[in-house]
């Protein structure tokens, strides 16, 4: 059709090594990752899953395992992002990143602390300023040298019930 793509569904794959970033959502919308592993991109800054500026709507990353990256998710842009019961482990920046002004994003029954094998997250969370709607709940962040860290200013951002952050 031409246009940007829609409803992408990646269930389980290994996609290790990636130099620049392992699932990258550059346009468009509708990606759903459930049961994949993800590890090792090794580019400065770069995240095993993310949207960009460019990406309209929905993120679903379910039941992954992701390892050893600078980033574990990073959602730059779209609304009704889901991150839920994954295992996210020896981020040498952050598990989960939300960028400025980003709204709509649920985070939860994650692992964001540290993996015996694997390593600490240096920090679980980053919520950029400006986010709103952000639902943070669940999480264990037990390991990660640093918790939650919540630059937002959202009226509507609850952040509850989470182990260590």
């Amino acid at each position: 059709s031409g246009g940007p793509p829609q409803d992408v569904q990646i269930y389980g794959g290994d996609f290790g090594q990636n130099w620049g970033g392992g699932i990258v959502a550059h346009d468009g919308l509708e990606l759903k990752v459930i049961g994949a592993a993800l590890n090792l991109c090794v580019t400065a800054g770069c995240a095993d899953i993310s949207t960009t500026a460019n990406w309209v709507s929905d993120l679903q990353a379910i039941g992954t395992r992701i390892r050893q990256q600078p980033i574990g998710v990073s959602i730059g842009a779209g609304i009704n992002a889901v991150i839920t019961n994954n295992n996210i482990a020896g981020s040498s920046s952050e598990a989960i990143n939300v960028a400025n002004n980003v709204t709509d994003v649920t985070a939860s029954g994650n692992m964001l602390g540290n993996d015996g094998s694997i390593g600490n997250n240096a920090n679980s969370a980053i919520l950029g300023t400006g986010t709103d709607y952000i639902v943070f709940s669940g999480n264990n962040c037990h390991g990660a040298t640093a918790g939650l860290t919540n630059n937002g200013s959202g009226a509507h951002n609850s952040l509850t019930g989470n182990v260590g952050c």
